[in-house]
């Protein structure tokens, strides 16, 4: 059994990996994952102590363009392979989300 995980962004090298992992192995699973560290600004309450305007605006923004990343690569893998899970997470520490 393999299990594949592929972190992604929205670079070319990301997209040709996923592409690679498509043409080179034959996973049982893949799970694909795009995060966003936002550093001190993760907390809300840090963002409006620093006057950050659109601070809500912006964390919706960089979730819908990891879930558009990973609908991209998922695209780019045969169809025959099974994508059991797409993360998508804006975190301090790596906690994934089930996103699709």
């Amino acid at each position: 059994m393999m299990n594949i995980v592929v972190g992604i962004d929205w670079s070319d090298e990301a997209f040709a990996a996923v592409a690679q992992v498509g043409l080179l192995y034959r996973p049982d699973e893949v799970v694909l994952v795009h995060g966003v560290d936002l550093g001190m600004f993760h907390y809300p309450i840090v963002a409006e102590a620093a006057n950050l305007q659109g601070y809500d605006d912006f964390r919706h923004a960089l979730m819908e363009a990891g879930r558009q990343a990973v609908e991209r690569c998922r695209t780019l893998l045969p169809v025959e392979t099974p994508v059991s899970r797409r993360d998508c997470a804006i975190s301090r520490r790596t906690v994934m989300n089930n996103a699709g």
